[in-house]
């Protein structure tokens, strides 16, 4: 009874390591499928969730999958990091051994994206810098107004609009004096954000004090869809 016991104990040892080593080769996979559809410069952290993984590869149907993206650039803003997690996701056994995402769909998608200060920034005329204030972002630096460099400082709020992610003016200060709506177009920015992959869209926006976090989801997604 003891050598059947040790030999049961060996055998569920080894299909331990048999399924851990499928899905790390799975993982690796789908980051090189997923790089090379979406054009990105380095291959996602993708992270397959649920055990046994043989048994989701075999019924073609995941739990959940996470992929993290590290500094990605959609349209002309730059991105830190983009973390997504999809759910309940129907990827056929033949369609990965040939290496087709096609076929792979997730029935939901969410995530978030954050943008650094120092992108925003970027994006502002020459010398201001950007920092958290409460739900807010806090413009201060120097502007040219009327021929003269003077201290200005914004409190900008930033708010998801449809496929954008808008920063806006509300409060503007000339050299320590309210009133400087007149120079609300020129600390005003729009992140575009129609071409983030998997047709995620923005749904909510914090700021942090590590960056502009923006909430995203999508629904029936194909992996393939840009």
């Amino acid at each position: 009874m003891r050598k059947l016991i040790i030999t049961l104990l060996v055998l569920a040892a080894l299909l331990v390591v048999v399924d851990r080593v499928t899905q790390a080769a799975a993982q690796r996979e789908v980051a090189q499928q997923v790089a090379q559809t979406y054009d990105l410069p380095d291959e996602p952290d993708v992270r397959i969730r649920g055990f046994p993984f043989l048994t989701q590869a075999l019924g073609g149907r995941y739990r959940e999958i996470d992929m993290i993206t590290q500094k990605i650039t959609v349209e002309d803003f730059r991105l830190e990091r983009l973390d997504v997690q999809l759910n309940d996701v129907d990827a056929p056994l033949q369609a990965l051994l040939q290496r087709d995402i096609s076929e792979v769909s997730a029935q939901t998608v969410s995530g978030h994206v954050l943008v650094g200060f120092s992108e925003v920034r970027r994006h502002l005329p020459g010398g201001m810098q950007v920092r958290a204030r409460g739900d807010d972002l806090e413009l201060r630096g120097r502007a040219t107004v009327f021929g003269r460099s003077v201290p200005v400082t914004a409190v900008v709020d930033v708010a998801a609009r449809g496929r954008t992610v808008t920063f806006r003016p509300t409060q503007i200060e000339v050299n320590g004096v309210p009133g400087g709506s007149f120079l609300r177009d020129r600390f005003s920015l729009t992140l575009s954000l129609r071409e983030l992959p998997m047709g995620l869209r923005p749904t909510d926006v914090r700021v942090t004090d590590g960056g502009v976090r923006i909430a995203a989801t999508a629904e029936d997604v194909a992996l393939s869809r840009i």
